[in-house]
């Protein structure tokens, strides 16, 4: 946070719009070096709002301004480096407790879907927690973790949003089995070649509390529909 903060002081003291075009309503972006302009101008305000802290637009524009003309600032070198500390400490702090909010209210739903999904006749249960539902039988031998697979498969949060999917790809996918988080690690090994399960897999049995990425957030419970066209 802090380097973002400070590449961020670096792009407004490098660039600024010149005087009198905010009072337009309407500007013509004609040469290559007011495009540019405006382009850092609306780069450096998106980044700015990607930080959750609240930017006063006055003070901004002063800053922004005072620097740009080479005028005496109104804070010094070592009191912008004592707030910038500050405030990138407050952010720390901001997201790790949003984090661990998420964390908790992940989870708690989590356990509340699998308590009710269980209820389903045509869900079964594994030991660890993991639920299935088969939704087309296949035949013949199953799968070990030391084997690599070749599946279809689409993956949905508990929401129902998808995050992944190789059928719009239209393109499967081969893995080791034991290369892949637990709950497909033994829920593949319950399927025959042909067959098609739906997986409901809880957090432990999936990204945990890191979670994996924007899409998945900490203790996301994961679904899974997944089709086993071959293994080796």
């Amino acid at each position: 946070m802090k380097k973002t903060l400070v590449l961020l002081t670096a792009t407004l003291l490098l660039f600024a719009c010149n005087k009198g075009l905010n009072d337009k309503k309407e500007i013509k972006l004609n040469t290559d070096e007011e495009k540019f302009s405006y382009m850092v101008g609306v780069n450096t305000m998106q980044s700015l709002k990607a930080i959750p802290m609240e930017i006063n637009k006055d003070f901004f524009l002063k800053g922004l301004n005072d620097a740009f003309d080479g005028k005496e600032l109104a804070l010094t070198e070592d009191e912008m480096n004592e707030i910038r500390d500050r405030v990138s400490t407050k952010l720390r702090e901001n997201q790790t407790k949003m984090i661990e909010e998420m964390k908790t209210k992940n989870l708690e739903a989590a356990k509340k879907f699998l308590e009710e999904n269980k209820k389903n006749k045509n869900v079964k249960e594994t030991a660890s927690g993991l639920q299935y539902e088969i939704l087309q039988e296949g035949q013949g031998a199953k799968p070990t973790k030391d084997n690599t697979v070749k599946v279809h498969y689409k993956g949905t949060t508990i929401d129902g949003k998808e995050f992944d999917s190789s059928y719009k790809r239209n393109e499967p996918i081969e893995f080791p089995l034991s290369g892949v988080i637990p709950g497909w690690t033994e829920g593949v090994q319950l399927m025959n070649k042909g067959s098609k399960f739906k997986f409901y897999i809880k957090p432990e049995l999936a990204y945990g509390e890191n979670g994996a990425g924007a899409a998945i957030e900490p203790n996301s419970l994961l679904i899974f529909e997944v089709e086993l066209l071959d293994f080796k």
